[in-house]
């Protein structure tokens, strides 16, 4: 058996499952909706039929689902969500029991003293991480189409928690004030000052698509002044080429996918 084929087995094993892989099912299911929503007529038309037939079953538990054995990431159950109701808009059909069921067990992540999304928790529901802003914002893009007052509250929290300003330019903290000493990750992005080009990124995006278009333009700005300091100082990133933005090809692909968020006039 080839490496291809024992990767699509692998897959087609978790597609068949109730539980797991949460971030392997959201992120490529909202890509392949997305896919599908633009190209209809496509070859991966029933995959992405099979993708979104797993994220119900997952969603109708009504548990939050596990990344990895003993895992949970709720952004990444905010993704699911996402991605089923992409497809729900996308084909016609109607998964609006499971999406409930999903919003319902996000909300027990959300911390009760920010507002916050809880970045990273155990099957049990024991914090693995703190309330933050990258998971957070994400989440609330997620979230627009599935459940906009959700969308909103995570938003706002997030306005509320971690806006400010660094050198003059507008942005988000990653981490709410009783967790000012913690420092950045893989998740958050370089963070400067304690705040996060993540967090700023994907807020942009949740502000777009809830109309908040002052916030993108402010947001944008940053980006556009703040991005030639960020190359100087950030270890990894590199001067634009080609009309970059961001000095990496992973944020001018976040950057894009936030800026053309459906509802952003």
């Amino acid at each position: 058996m080839t490496r291809k084929n024992t990767e699509e087995s692998s897959i087609n094993g978790r597609l068949k499952e109730n539980k797991g892989s949460a971030a392997l099912l959201g992120y490529g299911g909202l890509a392949l909706a997305t896919h599908r929503a633009v190209n209809p007529e496509s070859d991966l038309t029933k995959t992405e039929q099979a993708w979104a037939e797993a994220i119900a079953r997952r969603l109708k538990t009504g548990k939050l689902i596990e990344t990895y054995p003993n895992e949970i990431y709720p952004v990444d159950n905010a993704a699911l969500i996402g991605a089923l109701a992409l497809h729900d808009q996308v084909t016609g059909e109607d998964h609006s029991a499971a999406i409930k069921a999903g919003v319902t067990a996000i909300k027990r992540a959300v911390d009760p003293k920010t507002g916050l999304l809880i970045q990273a928790m155990r099957a049990n529901g024991k914090a693995l991480d703190t309330p933050r802003g990258s998971g957070t914002f994400l989440a609330s893009w997620f979230l627009v189409r599935a459940d906009p007052a959700l969308a909103r509250a995570l938003f706002d929290a997030g306005r509320r928690e971690l806006e400010g300003s660094v050198l003059g330019l507008y942005a988000m903290r990653e981490h709410p004030a009783a967790y000012a000493d913690r420092g950045g990750d893989i998740d958050s992005g370089p963070l400067l000052m304690g705040y996060s080009v993540s967090a700023t990124g994907f807020a942009m995006g949740a502000a777009a698509g809830l109309g908040e278009q002052e916030i993108v333009e402010d947001i944008l700005r940053t980006v556009q002044f703040g991005g030639p300091l960020a190359v100087n100082v950030v270890p990894g990133l590199k001067a634009p080429s080609g009309g970059g933005a961001t000095g990496s090809h992973l944020g001018d692909a976040i950057l894009l996918a936030m800026v053309t968020t459906p509802g952003r006039p």
